[in-house]
């Protein structure tokens, strides 16, 4: 009765109801009789049957392969196979590259890509066939769209990370998780990537600094709040010597005699294909000479009557663009002349001051053992927050984090410190 399936539905789950039920009988050898046989395997099969095709019920591989679920969702899955790539360098010799996992929740299976961390991990065995792995934050790579998860598993993979996965309990539930993962500071590595959660107290809170970037991408070093308010208080006065009233007549005066000559450049511009219409023909060397040429009817004189037509219709096109552009032309030059007359390399733009803010956390909760591993946090986008958000002694939960200065970092000592950073997409939650 089970008609709605095909033959690639059954091969996919029938090795791992195998590996399932190989897997309660080892841990509880007295089920042997009861589950290690045909019987036991059907009616897994029926059952999934039930769950996935008559109730609709998908699991978390089959909705994040079909994009109805984002894998950024806290998940757990288990390992199924490890697999080491090798390639050749430049001088013939064989290179490892990071190993590829391929997971499962039990229902359907997944490959994953790993960082320099799990492969670390992989290298050690704290990671092999049976590990299960909590993970949260990750994407998938591969089609942007939805694809049906039996023939998903060749052309996606999740793109997993050292801070947004860590090891599961072994008797831990698979698939997604009603809880998000909490990263501890001494779980974290400088080449993990995003840190996904933190639960942290802030331990002390720094003076705010400012840094501000300029139009040619340059920053300035960081400089304390006098300073700031000292540069920014000489920025008005520059803005205002600008904006006076008679700059601004000035500014008027400039801007009729660049809108005048304008006005005569495509006038002289019109006369001269005008004249060439009368003459018929162009090329667009013969055409430059014209524009630069003090006397053009030298040069009308020595050209066909068919380069007089392409000249015609080269200078009326030149018209027209002229025409379409001779605002943001009149504004452009006009900047220039009256920022040189007046000193300024530019017209007093606002300032790009981005407030920062650097703070000490450790964590609020360990798993196991207490850690005494802490972390300077720079905090940027402080307006954000709230004036008072970063007290001393206030708990947070934390959300996508950046491991900064990462030659800076110290090893896994008992007083170590690491250093973070937020980005734009940062979620602070108080706790207290």
């Amino acid at each position: 009765g089970c008609a709605l399936v095909k033959q690639e539905w059954v091969e996919n789950h029938w090795p791992l109801i195998l590996w399932k039920l190989a897997g309660t009988v080892c841990s509880r050898p007295e089920l042997w009789k009861d589950l290690w046989n045909f019987k036991a395997v059907c009616d897994q099969l029926l059952y999934r049957y039930e769950r996935e095709i008559n109730r609709g019920q998908r699991p978390a591989v089959r909705l994040v392969q079909e994009r109805d679920a984002p894998a950024a969702r806290p998940m757990i899955l288990c390992v199924t196979r490890v697999e080491q790539g090798y390639r050749r360098d430049e001088d013939g010799k064989t290179v490892s590259l990071d190993p590829e996992l391929e997971l499962t929740d039990g229902w359907y299976k997944i490959r994953a890509t790993t960082d320099a961390v799990l492969a670390r991990a992989v290298k050690r065995r704290r990671i092999r066939v049976g590990t299960k792995l909590a993970m949260s934050g990750i994407y998938l790579d591969g089609r942007k769209e939805g694809t049906e998860v039996l023939k998903a598993l060749e052309c996606t993979n999740l793109a997993l990370t050292g801070n947004s996965t860590t090891l599961a309990r072994w008797d831990a539930k698979l698939g997604f998780s009603p809880r998000p993962f909490v990263a501890t500071l001494g779980s974290l590595t400088a080449d993990g990537g995003c840190v996904m959660l933190l639960d942290v107290v802030i331990v002390r809170a720094f003076a705010i600094g400012y840094i501000e970037t300029h139009s040619n991408g340059q920053r300035d070093p960081p400089r304390c709040r006098a300073e700031e308010e000292e540069l920014d208080a000489k920025w008005n006065v520059s803005a205002n010597v600008l904006y006076h009233p008679s700059s601004q007549e000035r500014r008027s005066d400039e801007q009729l005699r660049l809108r005048n000559e304008i006005e005569k450049k495509i006038l002289n511009m019109e006369a001269l294909a005008d004249r060439l219409d009368r003459l018929s023909g162009g090329f667009y060397d013969i055409f430059d000479e014209l524009e630069d040429a003090e006397n053009p009817s030298d040069i009308i004189k020595g050209c066909t009557p068919k380069q007089c037509g392409y000249l015609s219709l080269l200078c009326r096109n030149r018209c027209e663009s002229q025409k379409e552009t001779a605002a943001e032309e009149l504004e452009r030059e006009l900047n220039i002349g009256f920022d040189s007359c007046f000193g300024f390399q530019s017209r007093c733009p606002p300032r790009q001051v981005r407030p920062f803010c650097v703070v000490r956390i450790k964590d609020a909760r360990t798993s196991r053992k207490p850690s005494l591993r802490t972390a300077q946090l720079t905090v940027w986008d402080l307006a954000s927050l709230g004036e008072g958000a970063l007290a001393e002694g206030q708990r947070y939960l934390i959300s996508n984090l950046n491991p900064s200065q990462q030659r800076s970092w110290q090893k896994h000592t008992v007083s170590g410190e690491i250093f973070l950073s937020t980005r734009k997409d940062t979620k602070w939650k108080r706790m207290y």
